[in-house]
């Protein structure tokens, strides 16, 4: 799993992170503003972040799909937030975040 793609609607206020090309089979709420496009095995195919300025759930996507290091990486530095696993201390994310994608 990698990055394909980025798109940033500003007038939304939406990020999507392209992860895998495909037909979305169903869309996973992880919370009120992060959905996750599945296809019909249930990988990935995107994110969208709505209001990406704030924290997003980073954590629980890599939890729930698994991801290698260096798509993690990338999540990381998109999303200003260190992803950490549950027994390391949480830090409040940085409100700059990395707009100006691909």
């Amino acid at each position: 799993m990698r990055l394909i793609s980025t798109s940033r609607d500003f007038d939304a206020d939406a990020l999507y992170l392209q992860l895998a090309k495909g037909r979305v089979h169903r869309t996973i709420e992880l919370d009120e503003g992060t959905l996750v496009d599945v296809d019909m095995t249930g990988s990935p195919l995107g994110i969208e972040v709505l209001n990406p300025a704030r924290d997003w759930p980073l954590q629980a996507f890599v939890d729930r799909f698994g991801v290698d290091d260096d798509l993690k990486a990338v999540l990381e530095q998109i999303a200003g937030s260190p992803i950490r696993s549950p027994h390391e201390p949480s830090h409040t994310a940085s409100a700059t975040k990395l707009l100006a994608l691909g």
